[in-house]
C-alpha cells in the first residue's frame, strides 16, 4: 500500500495539470500536490471535484472523483472513504445533465454501493442508496428512486438519526413524483417530526423546502410561500445565514421578486460561497434575461461575470444558451440561429426533457418569425415526446398550438384533430384540477390528524415532564423534613453535615434543571452563549447554596431542636397536671381512711 500511493499521486498531479483552469483550480492542485498525508490529499481531492462540478465541468468533476475513491481506497480508511461518498459532487448534477454525466455517477455509486457490502459497512450502503436514490430522482425514474430508498430502510438501524430523516424526504419525492400526495406527505411530515425531536434546525428547513416544491406540484403556490416563510422564519429565530440564504433563493424562485435574489447575493457574498455566488448570479441572469427581456443587458451582465461565463460554456450547450438570451429578447432570427448549432448536441447526448424544451423553443421562435410549416415540424416532435414524459397541460399546450397552425395553413383536417385532441386534454386538466383540489382535502384532513397526534404526544410528555418534576419536588421536600427530624435528636454532626450536603445539591441541581429549558431558549441553542450563562448562574448560585448549608448546619448542632422537641413531645401532652395529681392524692387518702 505504501508503494502504491505515491505512483497514485503522481497520476493524479499529471493528471491534474494536464487540464484546463477554473478560478481557484491551480491552488487546490499545489494543495493536492502537496499534501503530507492521505487525508489532507483526500480532502483536497474532494474540494476540486465539487470546484469542477459548481462549475458543470462533469468530466473533470468525475475524474478527480474516480481518483479521491482510488487514493481513499488505497488507504483502506472507511472515515475518508466515507468523506469521498459525503461530498457534494453528485448533489451538484442538474437535472438536466447529459446521459453520459448521469451514467459517470451511477457507475461511480455502484463502485461504492460493491465496496459498502464487502465491508459491511451498513452506514456507507446507506448513504450510497440515498446517493442513488436521489440521482435516479433527477432523471424522473420515480420507481428506482423508491427501490434504492427503501433498501436503505432496509441497511438502516432503528435510531430516528437525520439520516432517516433525508431518506423519508427522498422517499417523500420519489411518491411525489409518482403523483402519490398522501403517501408524499405521510413521509415529509415523519422527516420533520424527526428534525424538530432532534432539534435539527437545518434538517427542518429543508423539509418545509420539500413541502413547498411538494405544494408547487398540486399547483398550490400560497401554500408554497407559507411553507418557504416557516422555514425563514426558523433560520431567522435560530440566526442560521446559510438557511436563510437558501430561503431568499426559493422564494425568488417562486415570486420572481427581486430583493430575494439581491439579499441572497449579499449574504453568499458574506458567506464567501463560491457555489452560492455562482448561484445567486445565475438567478439574477435570468431575471435580466426573462423578465427584463434585455438581451444586451443580459451579455453585458454576463460578460462582466466572467464565473457565470464559464459556467454558462461548461453546461455542453453554450450557442443554445446564447439562443435562449434572444429568444426572451424577441430577437426570433438570432434566437434561431444559436439553437441550431447545438441540435445535434442536443439530439445524441440529452434525455427526452431536454429535447422537449428545445423542440418547442424552436417551434415557438418559428410561430413567431411567421414560418409555419417549420413552427409545425417542431411543434409535432414536441408533441411526439410530450406524450411519453409531458404533462397533461404541456399537451393541452401543444396541440392547441399545432390546431391553430394548420388551420392557418387551411389544413382543416389536422386542425380538427388536434382541437379534438386539444379538448381531450383541457378536459383531463379539468379533472386533474378537481382531483387536485379532492387531494388538498385529503392533505389538510392528514395535517389535522398529525397535529393532533403531535399535540397529545406533547401533551403526554408534558404529563409525564410535570410527573417527574412533582416527584423531584416532593422527594427534596422529604429530604429536608428527614434533616429537619434528625436535628431533634443527638446524631453526630457528620451525619448532619452528609445529608445536609446531599439535600442542598438537590435543591440547588433542581433550579439549574427549571432554568436549563429557559436558558436554551434565550440563547438558541448556542454552546457558547449556554456556557456563559451557566458560569452566571453557578457564580451567583454557588455562594449561596454554601452560605444556606452553613446555617442549616450551624442550626442543626445547636440543639435549639432538641429543645423544641422536648417541649412538643407527645409523653407531655398525655402527662396528669399538679392539680390532677393532688386530687388523685387525696382521693387515695380517703380510700385509706375508709
Amino acid at each position: 500500500m505504501l508503494t502504491k500511493l505515491p505512483l497514485v499521486s503522481f497520476l493524479v498531479f499529471v493528471f491534474l495539470n494536464s487540464q484546463g483552469q477554473i478560478p481557484q483550480e491551480k491552488e487546490l492542485v499545489q494543495k493536492i500536490s502537496l499534501a503530507k498525508n492521505d487525508e489532507t490529499q483526500i480532502i483536497a481531492l474532494g474540494e476540486l471535484a465539487e470546484l469542477y462540478s459548481i462549475f458543470r465541468d462533469n468530466k473533470k468533476a468525475d475524474s478527480v472523483l474516480e481518483k479521491q475513491m482510488l487514493l481513499a481506497e488505497i488507504s483502506q480508511n472507511d472515515e475518508l472513504i466515507l468523506k469521498t461518498l459525503s461530498g457534494s459532487v453528485i448533489d451538484n448534477i442538474a437535472a438536466w445533465s447529459s446521459k453520459e454525466t448521469f451514467d459517470r455517477a451511477t457507475a461511480f455509486l455502484q463502485k461504492c454501493l460493491s465496496y459498502a457490502k464487502e465491508k459491511n459497512n451498513t452506514h456507507l450502503e446507506t448513504i450510497t442508496h440515498l446517493k442513488l436514490a436521489s440521482l435516479f430522482q433527477k432523471r424522473q425514474l420515480y420507481d428506482q428512486a423508491m427501490e434504492q430508498s427503501v433498501l436503505a430502510f432496509n441497511v438502516l438501524d432503528g435510531k430516528q438519526d437525520s439520516l432517516k430523516a433525508a431518506l423519508y424526504l427522498e422517499l417523500g419525492d420519489a411518491f411525489s413524483g409518482k403523483g402519490d400526495a398522501v403517501a408524499a406527505y405521510k413521509n415529509y411530515n415523519s422527516a420533520y417530526d424527526i428534525a424538530y425531536s432532534l432539534d435539527n434546525v437545518p434538517l427542518q428547513s429543508a423539509t418545509w423546502h420539500s413541502f413547498a416544491d411538494f405544494y408547487l406540484t398540486l399547483g398550490d403556490s400560497t401554500l408554497a410561500k407559507n411553507a418557504l416563510l416557516e422555514s425563514l422564519r426558523l433560520n431567522k429565530k435560530h440566526k442560521s445565514q446559510a438557511g436563510l440564504l437558501a430561503d431568499y433563493i426559493d422564494l425568488f424562485r417562486l415570486t420572481v421578486e427581486i430583493d430575494f435574489a439581491n439579499k441572497a447575493l449579499l449574504l453568499a457574498n458574506e458567506l464567501k460561497s463560491l457555489k452560492d455566488q455562482l448561484l445567486c448570479k445565475r438567478l439574477l441572469f435570468s431575471y435580466i434575461m426573462v423578465v427584463e427581456k434585455n438581451s444586451q443587458k443580459a451579455l453585458s451582465y454576463l460578460q462582466q461575470n466572467p464565473d457565470l461565463a464559464l459556467y454558462q460554456s461548461n453546461r455542453g450547450l453554450p450557442n443554445y444558451n446564447t439562443g435562449a438570451i434572444y429568444h426572451y429578447s424577441g430577437q426570433y432570427e438570432e434566437a434561431v440561429k444559436y439553437y441550431l448549432l447545438d441540435e445535434p448536441l442536443i439530439l445524441s447526448s440529452f434525455g427526452p426533457s431536454v429535447q422537449l424544451s428545445y423542440f418547442g423553443e424552436m417551434a415557438d421562435c418559428y410561430d413567431a418569425l411567421n414560418e409555419t410549416q417549420k413552427a409545425v415540424v417542431y411543434y409535432e416532435k414536441a408533441f411526439a415526446l410530450s406524450k411519453a414524459v409531458g404533462s397533461p397541460a404541456n399537451n393541452a399546450s401543444l396541440t392547441q398550438k399545432l390546431s391553430q397552425l394548420y388551420a392557418r395553413e387551411n389544413d382543416y383536417k389536422n386542425a380538427y384533430a388536434f382541437s379534438q385532441l386539444y379538448l381531450e386534454y383541457n378536459e383531463a386538466l379539468k379533472k386533474q384540477a378537481k382531483q387536485r383540489e379532492v387531494t388538498l382535502l385529503g392533505l389538510e384532513r392528514e395535517k389535522k390528524q398529525h397535529e393532533k397526534d403531535i399535540q397529545a404526544a406533547a401533551e403526554a410528555l408534558t404529563k409525564t415532564r410535570n410527573l417527574q418534576y412533582t416527584g423531584i419536588s416532593m422527594a427534596i421536600v422529604f429530604l429536608f423534613v428527614v434533616l429537619i427530624l434528625m436535628g431533634m435528636f443527638p446524631v453526630s454532626k457528620e451525619t448532619v453535615r452528609m445529608l445536609n450536603f446531599v439535600t442542598f445539591i438537590c435543591l440547588f441541581e433542581f433550579i439549574t434543571l427549571l432554568i436549563d429549558a429557559w436558558l436554551h431558549d434565550l440563547t438558541h441553542g448556542e454552546p457558547l452563549r449556554i456556557w456563559l450563562a451557566k458560569i452566571v448562574i453557578i457564580a451567583l448560585l454557588l455562594p449561596v447554596h454554601h452560605t444556606l448549608e452553613h446555617l442549616a448546619v450551624k442550626f442543626l448542632s445547636s440543639q435549639k431542636l432538641q429543645q423544641m422537641r422536648r417541649r412538643i413531645s407527645v409523653r407531655k401532652f398525655f402527662r396528669p397536671s399538679k392539680k390532677t395529681i393532688q386530687k388523685l392524692e387525696e382521693n387515695l387518702e380517703e380510700g385509706t381512711l375508709v
